[in-house]
């Protein structure tokens, strides 16, 4: 499964879904993985629907990624049949209940909140701060 990292979301989506190579970074192999969800329930890359998987990496309190809540589910209604949408929460010290409260304060439904409490998938891409974003084709 190829890996794209870009600065604009919208951008990187459209650059994904039309096989734009120069406007995404240069595509990668991606292990398989799965992250729980706020109810427990996991998510594993190999079983998520669509054409793409983004991946946008958050934490409780973080502003930019409250100011991008907005943005997300509009992608979400614009790709929502090709693209699988996933926030990743990475900061170990955000508990459940301070998650669930997050996404609900900020009615973040229906973007789906995974938890990567022990920051493996964050370490595994390189991850370094909250609001990035990581898009990964599952098609072959």
């Amino acid at each position: 499964m190829p890996l794209r990292r870009a600065v604009g979301l919208g951008a990187l989506l459209v650059a994904v879904l039309c096989s734009a190579p120069d406007a995404v970074a240069k595509p990668a192999e991606v292990p398989n993985f799965n992250l729980p969800d706020l109810n427990g329930r996991n998510h594993e890359l190999r079983r998520a629907e669509g054409k793409v998987v983004v991946l946008f990496f958050t934490g409780n309190g973080c502003p930019i990624a409250r100011q991008s809540i907005s943005k997300l589910k509009r992608l979400h209604e614009q790709f929502g049949k090709d693209v699988t949408f996933w926030m990743v929460n990475t900061y170990s010290e955000d508990s459940s209940g301070d998650c669930h409260k997050e996404y609900q304060e900020f009615k973040m439904w229906p973007l789906t909140y995974l938890r990567d409490s022990k920051q493996g998938l964050a370490a595994a891409f390189g991850v370094e701060r909250t609001a990035e974003v990581i898009a990964i084709g599952t098609a072959d």
